[in-house]
């Protein structure tokens, strides 16, 4: 089955629950490291709730390998379905679930003042050439964490609170770009090794931080 067809599958499960559930329901928004989310908590017992959602982030910044400099995007446009434990039968709560969909960082090469790209430690003319890498991150990406909402178990109707902290696990393949005229002055040991350098910087993240608050409504 198709990650898109999954997240949709997800997402009419939270839905048909929220429609026949006497229990009340959520509708949040929040902000943090996976950008703007969008979702629905659904409490379905004394202790546990569900929930699906949409993230989207477009996020750009600069950054150094040990030679090379580069523009970093990160990007997310993932669904999250998750379930949510509620020990205290109260706000706080456990929660295992996944991001399904795209996640990836580009790096596109900047050149120095004095129009040259670095490339493993040695310096190349940066004129009419590129170079780039893309660094994709897996399509379903497992996370636990802990948070608390206003919700659905509390059984109370109006503005509620909603905060998130917790990690997602993502496995990066990269793949790099580099244009003919650059490559047949770096040479290929050159370029693997700039290549092994942006994977390593790619793998300090596949351990993703989720950190994350806003507003809900519960109904």
């Amino acid at each position: 089955m198709k990650k898109s067809s999954i997240a949709m599958l997800g997402a009419a499960v939270v839905l048909a629950l929220a429609s026949a559930s006497s229990m009340a329901a959520d509708a949040y928004a929040a902000y943090g490291t996976t950008g703007l989310r969008l979702g629905l908590d659904q409490g379905v017992g004394p202790f546990v709730s569900v929930r699906g959602e949409f993230n989207t982030m477009n996020y750009s910044s600069d950054f150094s390998t040990n030679s090379g400099n580069y523009t970093g995007t990160v990007k997310f446009d993932t669904a999250g379905l998750y379930a949510d434990f509620h020990p205290f039968a109260g706000a706080f709560r456990l929660t295992a679930g996944a991001l399904i969909g795209d996640h990836s960082i580009t790096a596109d090469g900047k050149a120095s003042n004095n129009g040259t790209y670095t490339i493993n430690g040695h310096s190349y003319s940066a004129s009419g050439q590129s170079i780039s890498a893309t660094a994709n991150y897996s399509s379903i990406e497992p996370y636990v964490g802990l948070g608390f909402s206003g919700v659905p178990l509390l059984g109370t109707r109006g503005l509620t609170f909603f905060a998130d902290l917790g990690v997602v696990y993502a496995k990066p393949s990269l793949t790099m770009n580099v244009s003919s005229g650059l490559a047949a002055q770096a040479g290929q040991a050159n370029i693997s090794a700039e290549q092994q350098q942006l994977q390593t910087k790619a793998d300090e993240y596949k351990y993703y931080p989720v950190i994350s608050a806003g507003l809900g409504y519960a109904f």
